[in-house]
């Protein structure tokens, strides 16, 4: 075979590899970025199988080539250069050290079968292993070093292709192919990768600007919005109830006046820090949200009839713990109250913006009745 013919071949398979590899990451990253449904649940374990079937199938390839190379001559290589390159990236991207292990098990598997048990085909295995260790273990940390990475994928490359170099005498248009494969491939899969995951970035922080309050931390009302149509609809699909607090900072106006806003700021801080912690302690799920201004939610839900009962309690001890908050200022320290109302979703309601509209009421009736006070399901209750 002609040195053009194996050139062009050569040429051929290294950009359909570089294709299919880049469109196997599109799907990573297209699975790591939905929010919803089974797919959220189950993202890690999608991920980790997209990636080894990619794995197992350039295996696939590059043992066809192997069995096939008098007809198609060294394109085995071309393949284990992919192997190479993807199995580094991977263990980049996916930053889990049950993965190592198992792209640990198929790097012993392949190097041992492709180059034997030898003393070099061992010390080639405990680099890359090394390797692949400190991609998955510092991940995070040193993606985006370019310096580092490609250090890194040079030692991996370099132990990964030693076998070849020992197996026997190659001319230099084999190693000219090798190398630059290699390279080319290296370069186009980490900033590939390195795109997306400063595209994911991005847009996570700008999901997380959309739906979160920016200063208290806790999520926003339009997020409120969406998460209580979501309860509501599972609720008339036969769910459990859910129950809906409204919390209003008391005289906080009079706060921002007499201490100043920077005050008031720390005071909206940590009545949200305390909600969320009350929160993340409850056995149901449960999320804070700040609905505006110095009023703020808490949604309980897959909530059983204990709720119901339990309505006054949560009421009262969120109250107490606010209560007990202590803030410091020039003119001395001082210490908030809240008003709370409370109710749980109904059969009866027609929409999921009714059980707001009655927890906003209830709230609303306990401020009027002078503050620092409880309203739950328009039974008004005061905290001695």
């Amino acid at each position: 075979m002609s040195t053009l013919w194996v050139t062009v071949i050569f040429t051929a398979t290294l950009i359909t590899n570089i294709i299919g590899f880049l469109g196997t990451l599109s799907l990573i990253y297209w699975v790591g970025d939905v929010k919803t449904g089974k797919v959220l649940k189950y993202h890690d374990e999608i991920q980790y199988g997209i990636s080894l079937v990619f794995i197992g199938y350039v295996f696939m390839q590059y043992a066809i080539n192997v069995q096939f190379r008098p007809v198609i001559y060294r394109l085995d290589l071309v393949f284990t250069n992919v192997l190479i390159c993807a199995s580094f990236i991977f263990c980049l991207i996916m930053i889990s050290r049950v993965y190592w292990v198992v792209i640990a098990a198929l790097t012993a598997g392949f190097m041992f079968v492709a180059y034997g048990i030898t003393r070099q085909a061992l010390i080639a295995f405990a680099v890359e292993v090394v390797v692949q260790y400190l991609l998955a273990r510092f991940g995070r940390q040193i993606w985006s070093r370019r310096d580092i990475i490609y250090l890194l994928f040079v030692v991996y490359a370099c132990a990964a292709i030693a076998g070849i170099a020992f197996l026997g005498h190659h001319d230099w248009e084999f190693w000219t192919r090798e190398i630059l494969a290699l390279a080319i491939e290296g370069v186009v899969f980490y900033e590939y990768a390195r795109l997306i995951i400063n595209r994911r970035r991005k847009a996570d922080q700008f999901r997380q600007a959309a739906t979160t309050d920016t200063m208290t931390g806790l999520r926003n009302f339009g997020t409120f919005n969406e998460d209580l149509a979501q309860h509501y609809a599972r609720f008339i699909a036969g769910g459990k109830p859910y129950a809906l607090f409204e919390l209003d900072v008391d005289h906080f106006k009079h706060i921002n006046d007499q201490y100043g806003h920077l005050k008031g700021n720390e005071v909206l801080v940590k009545v949200a820090q305390t909600i969320s912690q009350y929160a993340a302690e409850l056995e149901n799920e449960a999320t804070a949200y700040r609905m505006g201004g110095e009023e703020f939610g808490l949604l309980i839900a897959g909530a059983d009839t204990e709720v119901d009962m339990r309505g006054v309690l949560v009421a009262q001890e969120l109250q107490q713990r606010l209560r007990g908050l202590r803030f410091d200022s020039p003119q001395g320290k001082f210490s908030i109250t809240i008003s709370v109302g409370e109710d749980i979703s109904s059969q009866d309601d027609h929409n999921f913006i009714a059980i707001y509209n009655r927890t906003d009421h209830y709230l609303y009736e306990a401020k009027n009745a002078g503050r620092d006070r409880i309203n739950v399901r328009g039974q008004r209750l005061s905290l001695n």
